[in-house]
């Protein structure tokens, strides 16, 4: 009832001149309402074993396919977790946990986590390196297109000064 409807409607504003200004903070928020349902989910049905399959493929396109920048990963990514474990001794009532499967799952959760945080920082690092070689290069290039101009220039002088000596 929530995460679909606005799953097509980030879709539809993505065709928005706008959206590439805020489509970091808004996907960030989809990774978080994404896996606010699937918690939801877990927390009404927890025997459904395909749900905790589910977070771990919200961890991982929140880490990796959306590619999210690094805080706004991470931040949806420890906020889902919070909310996992909260929602589990709030509505222990309704979910009635087993601690140890509730410390097992945070286990693979928090793990996750980890995984997708430090992947993604090295991901965003050696972009950042290419970027910044590829910046450098085409600096070089300029320099040296330069350079060749200026011989070109020097080679047509001095061509004409023999020219005219010739002559």
């Amino acid at each position: 009832v929530i995460v679909i409807p606005m799953l097509i409607g980030m879709y539809i504003f993505s065709f928005h001149k706008y959206f590439i200004y805020v489509w970091q903070e808004f996907l960030s928020f989809c990774f978080l309402i994404g896996g606010g349902g699937i918690i939801y989910m877990l927390l009404r049905n927890p025997i459904n074993v395909s749900y905790y399959g589910g977070m771990f493929l919200v961890f991982m396109a929140g880490y990796f396919f959306v590619k999210l920048r690094f805080f706004y990963a991470v931040i949806p990514g420890i906020l889902l977790v919070i909310i996992y474990n909260g929602g589990s001794v709030i509505f222990k009532s309704f979910f009635n946990p087993d601690y140890i499967y509730l410390l097992s799952t945070n286990a693979f959760y928090i793990s996750a986590n980890i995984i997708g945080a430090v992947a993604l920082y090295y991901i965003e690092r050696l972009e950042r390196i290419d970027f910044f070689q590829k910046l450098m290069l085409s600096e070089k290039q300029n320099e040296i297109e330069l350079i060749n101009q200026n011989l070109e220039n020097e080679v047509s002088e001095r061509t004409n000064l023999l020219d005219v000596r010739n002559r």
